[in-house]
């Protein structure tokens, strides 16, 4: 199971905020995590989206929000 968020809305000004978690972190779109403690990335999912972190660089996600209705995530979605 993922957190889940229903009502993201960019309209609204809404972000996914991780920099309470993340010290330095870097939205990589949809590559592979590379190695590089905090890392944010997505994959398009069949009703939305799902956003996975890698805090400590072990290229394996620590954790996952899925982003309902929202296929594409982009680099201004995040606050990292």
């Amino acid at each position: 199971p993922h957190d889940l968020i229903a009502d993201f809305s960019r309209a609204e000004g809404d972000k996914l905020n991780f920099d309470q978690v993340i010290a330095t972190g870097t939205f990589i779109g949809t590559t592979a995590f590379s190695g590089q403690a905090g890392e944010a990335r997505f994959i398009t999912t069949a009703t939305g989206s799902r956003a996975f972190i890698d805090l400590d660089g072990d290229t394996r996600a620590d954790f996952a929000v899925d982003v309902l209705g929202l296929s594409v995530l982009r680099a201004s979605d995040f606050i990292l």
